[in-house]
């Protein structure tokens, strides 16, 4: 079994105490989540860190930025930690939880290139995906 984190969720968004349907979710909040993304990537490695820790008893293969790795805990901690915050910015905004929630904001008339373009302008941050 691979580890899994709440990053490869479609349809929860998983808070340290609390799940949220994306699809219940406020329109702000969905806005503001993405937003922590890009403005806050230790609480995305944070996140990740705690999910690997949760998966630890269950995991067979370790999480790395592409999903692929050995059979290590160990392993997927040093591959969340030695990442940087454009690495993890990136990989934020492009997971299936990600692309999830702006699916939602675009469902509901958002303009989501100018809210993500807007974000990374606003924290003086490009991406190169």
């Amino acid at each position: 079994m691979q580890i899994r984190t709440r990053f490869d969720d479609t349809r929860i968004w998983r808070t340290h105490n609390d799940e949220l349907r994306i699809c219940e979710m406020e329109t702000d909040h969905l806005i503001n989540t993405l937003n922590m993304f890009v403005r806050r990537p230790e609480r995305t490695m944070s996140m990740l860190v705690r999910d690997i820790e949760c998966f630890k008893p269950r995991a067979t293969t370790a999480w790395t930025m592409d999903n692929n790795g050995d059979n290590i805990i160990k392993e997927s901690l040093h591959n969340v930690t030695s990442m940087t915050y454009t690495e993890l910015i990136v990989y934020a905004l492009n997971s299936p939880l990600s692309k999830a929630m702006i699916s939602e904001l675009e469902d509901r008339g958002v303009n989501t290139d100018n809210l993500v373009t807007e974000v990374l302008n606003a924290n003086n941050l490009e991406l190169d995906n």
